[in-house]
C-alpha cells in the first residue's frame, strides 16, 4: 500500500486517454468506482509511472539513484522502452487523477528486442 504521501504527489491532469493497445491482451480499459486500470506503451502516463516507481523504490524503500535519476525524480530503465505498462489510477473529483499502481508486462517479442528479462539483470 502507497503512503499518503506518495499518493498527494502523483496528481496530473486527465487527458481523455485512449490506450494505445487496449486490444493487446483482449483488456480495453476496466473501471470500477473511481479506480480505473488499462494498458499503455508510452507518453505521459509512462512518465506517470515512473514517477510513481522513483517515489516507491527511492523516497519511501530507500533505494540509491544516479544524480540523473535523482534530478528528474523518474526510475527510467531500458525495459521502459519495449515493456508495455499496466497502470491503475484513481479518479479525482476536479478531472485529474493519481497513478497508484503500474506494472510493466514484457511480451517475448519485447523481450527478444532487448536480449534478456528483467530478472536476468
Amino acid at each position: 500500500m502507497l503512503s499518503p504521501h506518495t499518493q498527494q504527489n502523483i496528481i496530473m491532469p486527465i487527458p481523455k486517454i485512449t490506450p494505445k493497445i487496449e486490444s493487446l491482451y483482449g483488456l480495453a480499459e476496466i473501471r470500477a468506482g473511481n479506480l480505473e486500470v488499462f494498458v499503455v506503451s508510452g507518453g505521459d502516463e509512462v512518465r506517470a509511472a515512473q514517477a510513481l516507481r522513483y517515489q516507491v523504490f527511492v523516497e519511501e524503500m530507500g533505494a540509491k539513484a544516479s544524480a540523473e535519476t535523482t534530478i528528474s525524480k523518474l526510475d527510467i530503465d531500458e525495459f521502459d522502452a519495449v515493456c508495455d505498462h499496466l497502470l491503475v489510477v484513481e479518479h479525482q473529483a476536479d478531472g485529474g487523477y493519481k497513478v497508484v499502481g503500474t506494472y510493466r508486462l514484457l511480451r517475448r517479442e519485447a523481450m527478444k528486442k532487448i536480449g534478456r528479462f528483467y530478472t536476468d539483470g
